[in-house]
């Protein structure tokens, strides 16, 4: 048996990145030929986290109803209604720094946004004209509502036995930042990290393995008439995104609503939050078990004000009062971990003149086999694919035409992957001819 390692730092492993796999001429076998595929990269041509990584995406819609009298009790009271709904979603995107890295752990970038709508809400300005000639009583109760006053969300990153776990990386604060006096707010954020790090787990859409990953979204958001206020801890990810100007405020002469209410508090509005949590226990050959849970709660608070006015010696006059009613809504959701396991390079080459290497198939011991190649590859030509450190079966089709193929398999039991090796295996010395 010969297995051909190569062991290197990694550094000297980094330049896999620019490899390809090696099946870019054709050979002429005569008849009929086999048709040579331009292979994918083996490794990835970009850092960036969105382009690497199919996220976990999540979206739940909570409706409710809000009520609430208003008015003098000893006078008159009037109903308010309203209806809304809150929407939460969010896009997760996973990856590992193996343990060789002092930032080593599981990452969660994660993108949320919570629609909040308000069209329902909002009944308007109206008045509401109470007589009675027996008490010689006459009063106006003017009503405004229910306009959006304060919305809190917070997020916390908590294990299987409930404990808050998870922080912010070095050089990274969640968004968007405290933004008080302004007509916008920015949120995502530029970040990157230079690490030997697995990407993902069965949301792959790209190479495993990689060296450096980054992270560079940041846009502008409308906030007319709205403060936003981040309080996040070492740990835990919180905002509020706050009113002004709202008609509870004082107004000339104390009792018509500041009219009209704030755009942002009468219509359906998206508020976007986005940060990298970190978890640093995490350890190589870990598996879904070890996984984490969000924990986020959303607060939103609606006022409705009123006040009471009456013409001179009909009745009582009492200023703006607001009720503040707070609707409270949560969701959990389960992270789909990253895979930990540790990997190697296999590298197949075609040492047989004449002939073509087609469907190189794979197996972990135990597992059923996958066909991992596309196209075919001629002499002096190598395969190669970043696999899970453990022993594998390996076989392949070889043959001069695709009509005469035969099946090859390994001379022995089993490839053995090791981490940050490369096993290179050769047609001509490392497999036979399959009975």
């Amino acid at each position: 048996m010969m297995k051909h390692v190569y062991s290197h730092s990694i550094l000297a492993f980094s330049v896999l990145s620019s490899l390809f796999f090696f099946a870019c001429e054709k050979e002429q076998a005569g008849g009929d030929d086999f048709f040579e595929e331009e292979p994918p990269l083996i490794g990835n041509t970009t850092s960036d986290i969105e382009a690497l990584i199919i996220p976990q995406e999540t979206s739940i819609t909570f409706p409710y109803q809000v009520k609430k009298e208003v008015g003098k009790k000893d006078i008159a009271l009037y109903p308010v209604e309203g209806e809304g709904e809150v929407t939460l979603r969010h896009s997760i995107y996973p990856f590992y720094a193996f343990e060789k890295s002092t930032s080593n752990g599981d990452y969660y970038l994660i993108k949320s946004e919570v629609a909040v709508t308000n069209d329902k809400m909002y009944q308007g300005y109206m008045k509401q004209l109470f007589r009675d000639d027996v008490k010689k009583l006459q009063t106006t109760t003017h009503i405004c509502g229910f306009y959006l006053r304060e919305i809190r969300i917070r997020y916390e990153l908590v294990d299987k036995e409930g404990n808050t776990v998870g922080e912010f990386p070095a050089g990274h604060s969640p968004t968007p930042l405290t933004t008080v006096g302004s007509t916008t707010y920015t949120t995502g954020f530029s970040w990157s990290l230079g690490a030997q790090i697995r990407i993902g787990s069965d949301t792959l859409k790209a190479s495993p393995l990689i060296w450096n990953i980054a992270y560079n979204n940041e846009s502008k958001r409308n906030i007319q008439d709205m403060d936003v206020r981040n309080s996040s801890t070492g740990q835990t990810a919180q905002y509020a995104f706050t009113l002004n100007n709202l008609p509870s405020s004082n107004s000339e002469d104390g009792f018509i609503p500041k009219l009209p209410p704030p755009p942002l508090s009468i219509s359906t509005n998206t508020y976007a939050q986005e940060f990298i949590w970190r978890v640093p226990s995490t350890k190589d050959f870990q598996g879904d078990d070890v996984k984490f849970t969000l924990h986020q709660k959303v607060e939103i608070d609606y006022g409705v004000c009123y006040s009471l006015t009456s013409p001179l010696g009909r009745g009582p006059r009492y200023d703006l009062e607001e009720y503040v009613e707070t609707v409270r809504d949560s969701s959990t959701i389960e992270f789909i971990p990253p895979c930990r396991i540790p990997m190697g390079l296999l590298k197949i080459t075609n040492k047989n003149k004449g002939q073509y290497i087609t469907q190189v198939a794979i197996a972990k011991q135990g597992e059923e086999p996958k066909i991992v190649s596309t196209g075919s590859f001629a002499y002096g030509k190598s395969f190669q694919i970043y696999v899970d450190v453990g022993k594998y079966d390996v076989e392949f089709k070889m043959g001069s035409t695709s009509k005469n193929v035969k099946t090859y398999t390994l001379d022995y039991d089993c490839a053995e992957i090791a981490q940050d090796e490369t096993l290179e295996l050769f047609s001509d010395y490392d497999f036979i001819q399959k009975n």
